[in-house]
């Protein structure tokens, strides 16, 4: 169909029709925007990720010295329970926490002696010393 056939039939001039045709201008109806699905998320956190629930439902607080102190007594209470090396997965799943916590804190351990790795990125295992 032509503009001019739509015009005839609908009883509006063809510059009335192009003008509602066209975005942005007087009459025009605006495409709604898409709209993106929200991402699940298996855990809660605040902004910088500091305080969150592992998917074992966990909460977990590392803001302050004492969090971090509490949080690590319970990685290394951990990995000495397995009594076999252990990957981060099962870990997350009795302490709670994000991975970048767990990972935190596993290489505070590491650091202090207490732990130890072998493997490289999913493969990795961590024992007591």
């Amino acid at each position: 169909m032509t503009l001019s056939e739509l015009a005839d039939r609908s009883g509006k001039s063809v510059s009335q029709i192009i003008a509602w045709a066209l975005p942005g201008k007087s009459g025009a109806k605006k495409a709604s925007p898409a709209r993106k699905a929200a991402a699940p998320t298996s855990r809660s956190s605040t902004s910088n990720g500091t305080s969150a629930k592992a998917s074992g439902g966990k909460s977990v607080n590392t803001r302050t010295p004492e969090g971090r102190a509490k949080y690590d007594s319970a990685v290394y209470d951990a990995v000495q329970s397995a009594g076999k090396p252990v990957g981060s997965s099962a870990l997350r799943k009795s302490v709670g926490g994000t991975p970048l916590q767990l990972r935190t804190a596993l290489n505070r351990l590491i650091e202090e002696g207490k732990v130890t790795y072998e493997g490289k990125a999913r493969a990795t295992r961590y024992s007591l010393r």
